[in-house]
């Protein structure tokens, strides 16, 4: 019974949103326009505006920008677990664990803050491992494993994954990240709408 008032709660508060009252969010700040579909679960997350969230998909501790595709089944962020001690298990340093039972807690920083840019698209079932850095307009591979930080507009993918190339010439990726398009108003953006085919166009008339 209370999961269905709890679920009920939900539609009624996501009403008129792009949120899905399927998707499961703990401590979790968007924006008007940001997209959550059924079964998606994010918890002690920031996701910012226009930024896309796949079915299925889930994001911990994670700071998401604007304007991110995120594909279904895909998993940023997560737990980290202590591969030096005698036990990787969560029962010797967290106290309030799934399983109930916690025998000591050591000190462990099991929670680490996982960064994705602005208009990074990250493919369908790839992983993100926590603590990374992913730069803005980033492309991450479909299924790719990602365990390494990735630089603005790189292309990675592969498991684990490898860097491809960068989608752009080094100069033109110094202007985007110069001007930062992702924080322009509705406004701008309309104008410049019509010219994002052309990264030159929209560079030349976006620095004006």
């Amino acid at each position: 019974m209370g999961k269905i008032v709890k679920l009920i709660k939900s539609f009624l508060q996501r009403r008129g949103t792009r949120i899905s009252p399927f998707a499961v969010l703990h401590d979790v700040t968007y924006d008007t326009t940001t997209a959550i579909k059924p079964l998606a679960k994010l918890e002690r997350s920031n996701i910012g505006k226009c930024t896309y969230i796949g079915t299925m998909a889930a994001v911990y501790d994670s700071e998401i920008g604007s304007f991110c595709s995120i594909a279904r089944e895909a998993y940023v962020g997560g737990a980290k677990h202590p591969i030096d001690w005698v036990t990787t298990s969560l029962c010797f340093h967290l106290k309030d664990n799934a399983t109930g039972v916690c025998y000591a807690e050591n000190s462990f920083e099991w929670k680490t803050k996982t960064c994705v840019g602005n208009d990074v698209w990250i493919g369908e079932r790839a992983k993100i491992l926590s603590g990374l850095t992913i730069g803005d307009g980033a492309v991450i591979g479909g299924e790719s494993v990602v365990t390494k930080n990735v630089g603005p507009y790189e292309i990675w993918a592969g498991n684990p994954a490898r860097f491809i190339r960068k989608r752009f010439a080094d100069e033109t990726i110094e202007k985007l990240e110069k001007i930062q398009w992702w924080n322009f108003n509705d406004s701008e953006l309309e104008q410049l709408g019509h010219l994002v085919m052309n990264v030159d166009k929209f560079l030349e008339k976006a620095e004006r």
